[in-house]
């Protein structure tokens, strides 16, 4: 069964099973150990449900060696795990950086939820912060391929919610060539220039940035 998409999906109370273990990190950093429900854990990630159900070794042994993931990203999905919100954080680039970081980890774990959930609670960072993300766009490009929804949020809030002060906040080589050039073909590509406004950028309709099954779309509140 394929993860879910739209929030309306839960898991079932049977879903609440048996206990595996998920080492995160590798030495010399620490290692943490994080135990989860094994029905939850598979029915958010695709990848985690083909370990568990798979034919591999930790289907037996009930363990999932992770150990090129961070620590603190994993206690943040595990927070949403059973949640489904992210921890406060007041500090603007801390926000911006965490994430960027569970959308990623969204992606390469196959967890379309937490990925647009996080996506969409960048915005609201955006938004809430109205501080440009530079820091973040390097870390983007290089963590994504070019058709990333990602990328393709980023690029269009450059675009349009940004303006030439964004170039001086950092230095160049925080500005990969493909960043910069998906960002010139948007501004060349619009009719008349738009500048987003914080409520401009709130009322975004962040269902175009999700990841969904073809005809599935976020139940409007």
């Amino acid at each position: 069964m394929a993860p879910p998409t739209t929030p309306d999906k839960r898991p079932s109370p049977e879903m609440f099973d048996e206990i595996i273990e998920v080492k995160v990190g590798k030495a010399p950093e620490p290692v943490k150990s994080f135990y989860l429900h094994k029905g939850i854990a598979a029915f958010y990630s695709g990848y985690l449900e083909a370990a568990i159900n798979g034919s591999f070794a930790e289907a037996k042994s009930k363990v999932i060696r992770l150990p090129e993931e961070d620590v603190k990203t994993f206690e943040d999905f595990t927070l949403w795990l059973y949640t489904r919100n992210f921890r406060d954080i007041p500090a603007c680039q801390e926000a911006y950086d965490t994430l960027v970081d569970l959308c990623l980890f969204a992606d390469r774990r196959d967890i379309p939820l937490l990925g647009n959930a996080a996506i969409t609670a960048l915005r609201d960072s955006f938004a809430k912060f109205w501080q440009y993300p530079t820091l973040q766009v390097k870390s983007i490009y290089q963590n994504t391929v070019s058709n990333s929804k990602l990328r393709r949020f980023i690029v269009v809030y450059l675009a349009y919610g940004c303006d030439e002060s964004v170039l001086r906040h950092g230095t160049p080589e925080l500005w990969p060539k493909d960043a910069l050039w998906d960002v010139l073909k948007l501004v060349w590509g619009r009719e008349h220039p738009i500048i987003w406004t914080k409520e401009k950028l709130a009322a975004v309709d962040m269902c175009t940035y999700h990841r969904h099954e073809e005809g599935e779309k976020c139940k409007k509140s």
